[in-house]
């Protein structure tokens, strides 16, 4: 049968530097849709509607269809549309922690995508994606100013092609133990600009994920994850005559989740970087060492 999930999504965050604090908000509704059509076939949509206390109102969606081969092979379409907004990636903080403004124009995502799944054993499958994405009115941070956050031009908007690969093994059943391992990989072209070129160099190229979880008792589960980034440059905070450069990043997650009342109910407690080593997202912007999550979501 087809089904529509309505709700609302919505965050805020407060950042405190000695005397300094700001805030950073935003959310609003959502709807998700699945449709079957026959036995081998489903389109997926989904839409959010953001209001961005800086940036105004914007909408996201996307949508996939589905197709089942065969018992063991599927292969899925995509298409979305996502404008990116500071609390996505903690791009305000860079922000605020550097002097730098945010620029008035969120960067817009659009991106394709088809990834065909397969099942090689019975409780083994396989799923590799390969995407194409286009981005405009990339701006990064605008120039630095005495006061952060204050106001200031903004740079030259960006625009660019990415290409990438997405892989993910992973087992399957009703098995206590449980795992996974992802590799992704984004290479960049068409670009319009040294400089753009010079900020995407600050994202990883590589990124590999590692997951295991177990189920000891029912409605609760315990999960491990590994990561490994590979490392970035940023010429723009160089010596002036090299970039700077951070090396490969690599954390260790833990997460607990519950589930009560049939699996309406769900808590969890994550626990991100147990190693507790520093990681940095550009040279001089938040240190983000041990810390700890608590979530928990209601369905109706």
């Amino acid at each position: 049968r087809a089904t529509l999930t309505m709700g609302a999504i919505g965050d805020r965050w407060t950042l405190t530097t000695g005397p300094v604090s700001i805030n950073s908000s935003g959310g609003g509704p959502l709807v998700h849709v699945l449709v079957p059509i026959g036995s081998a076939t489903t389109v997926d949509g989904s839409a959010t509607l953001i209001f961005d206390g800086a940036r105004g109102a914007s909408l996201d969606g996307s949508i996939a269809t589905s197709f089942r081969m065969d018992s063991v092979t599927s292969v899925t379409i995509r298409g979305s549309r996502v404008q990116s907004h500071p609390n996505m990636d903690g791009t305000w903080i860079d922000a605020f922690m550097t002097g730098y403004q945010l620029p008035a124009t969120a960067p817009t995502f659009s991106v394709a995508g088809v990834a065909l799944a397969h099942r090689f054993l019975p409780l083994v499958a396989a799923t590799i994606e390969f995407r194409a994405e286009r981005v405009t009115d990339w701006a990064g941070l605008g120039a630095p100013n005495a006061a952060p956050l204050s106001s200031s031009q903004d740079p030259p908007l960006h625009h660019a092609a990415l290409f990438g690969a997405h892989g993910r093994i992973e087992t399957l059943g009703e098995s206590v133990w449980q795992g996974s391992l992802e590799y992704d990989c984004t290479s960049a072209s068409n670009l319009d600009g040294a400089a753009f070129g010079a900020e995407l160099a600050s994202t990883p190229v590589n990124d590999f994920r590692a997951q295991l979880s177990a189920t000891p008792v029912r409605d609760f589960r315990l999960s491990g994850i590994a990561s490994l980034a590979s490392g970035t440059s940023w010429s723009t905070f160089g010596d002036g005559q090299a970039p700077a450069t951070l090396p490969p990043r690599r954390r260790v997650d833990a997460s607990m989740e519950k589930w009560m009342w049939q699996r309406r109910l769900r808590f969890e407690l994550v626990y991100r970087n147990l190693l507790n080593e520093p990681e940095r997202y550009h040279p001089f912007g938040a240190q983000w060492n041990l810390r700890w999550h608590v979530s928990a979501s209601l369905i109706f």
